[in-house]
């Protein structure tokens, strides 16, 4: 092989060979794992440094809902803290979501 072209594969640190395209696949594959570690979907890799998500949030573990009767009215107060008073329609779309989405609460 010339000095222009570098070989076909890549030898790694501890001692097997990678081709280029095995190569972008593991980085894209580790990218992707450090990527859903930070949102709370599994574990980062060993080398990544991460903060504690509930310490940059500032929130608090909270208990699962009692009732259906909680969990409508946190939600009902949650949207209407972010976007003001719910209609109706709004307010009836929300609640068969919520009954979709925990259909063993009552």
């Amino acid at each position: 092989m010339s000095s222009i072209f570098p070989s076909a594969s890549i030898f790694v640190a501890d001692g097997e060979t990678l081709s280029p395209a095995k190569a972008r696949i593991e980085a894209a594959k580790k990218a992707q794992q450090e990527k859903l570690a930070t949102r709370g979907y599994g574990d980062l890799p060993s080398t990544a440094k991460t903060a504690d998500v509930s310490k940059v949030t500032g929130a608090a573990p909270s208990a699962p809902p009692k009732s259906f009767a909680e969990l409508l009215a946190a939600s009902v107060a949650q949207r209407e803290s972010l976007s003001g008073r719910l209609s109706d329609d709004e307010y009836a779309i929300l609640e068969k979501k919520i009954r979709a989405a925990y259909p063993g609460l009552t």
